[in-house]
């Protein structure tokens, strides 16, 4: 018994007493624990899962579901993909000549050349990033034998990201905002004033921003002469109250 136990890792302060509890537990139901853990080590052997003591509920049937109609994708995403197909084809009817139809009826290498030359429209016509990897997975989803038989596309879509700036946003220094206040206010544009005030301190986006109201607005009278309030749906700073974000 001794030898068993001292195989086992040592416990922490903070889960020392479960284990305590749980051995005393064994002790008064006559739990052998030797038993219990040379048959979690080596399993049990010979004995039908239908057969055992307590083999436990029947096991759920399984749906009616035939797992190739649904690749897993959220439902907007077809949606998307649908639309950027949509797009090449448009492109390949114009500048080539062909639809995408009769693109995927050539060889694969021909279609990785086409879609590259597509991903370098997509570069120059300031499109996104995004719309041409999924334009590249949609064309996957629909021929599935192509997925790893586009190098050249893919090999346009990392250049393509390695040119984008991936560092993430930093928020506006303060000076920076004093700065661009003090100016507006030299301009006469007090309202826009208020809005960068309310907006970085706030922190909301602009489209909170935009559709904020006076009903938002607790003056600072009305909050004994302390502090003005607004409150914002998004509860992205604390407050005195939930989904009030306070200014001094």
């Amino acid at each position: 018994m001794f030898d068993e136990v001292a195989e086992l890792p040592r416990q922490f302060k903070a889960t020392s007493e479960w284990l305590r509890l749980s051995l005393k537990y064994c002790q008064m139901k006559g739990i052998d624990l030797v038993a219990v853990n040379r048959e979690a080590r080596y399993g049990l052997r010979g004995v039908r899962i239908g057969d055992a003591a307590n083999p436990g509920p029947p096991k759920a049937a399984a749906r009616d579901v035939t797992l190739l109609d649904n690749p897993g994708h959220m439902p907007e995403v077809p949606r998307r993909r649908q639309k950027f197909i949509h797009l090449l084809n448009e492109w390949l009817i114009k500048h080539r000549r062909l639809r995408l139809i009769e693109l995927l009826e050539l060889e694969p290498r021909k279609i990785d050349r086409t879609v590259a030359a597509y991903g370098r429209f997509c570069f120059h016509a300031n499109r996104s990033h995004l719309s041409f990897v999924e334009t590249i997975n949609a064309i996957i989803d629909g021929r599935p034998d192509l997925k790893r038989l586009f190098p050249g596309a893919w090999d346009l879509a990392w250049i393509w990201k390695g040119l984008q700036d991936s560092s993430n946003n930093l928020a506006m220094p303060a000076e920076v905002l004093q700065a661009a206040v003090g100016l507006t206010l030299v301009w006469g544009w007090a309202d826009i004033a208020l809005m960068l005030l309310v907006g970085y301190l706030g922190m909301l986006r602009p489209g909170e921003l935009c559709t904020l109201t006076v009903q938002d607005f607790v003056f600072a009278s009305v909050r004994d002469g302390k502090c003005a309030l607004c409150s914002s749906p998004n509860q992205k700073c604390g407050g005195s109250a939930p989904g009030e974000n306070m200014y001094a």
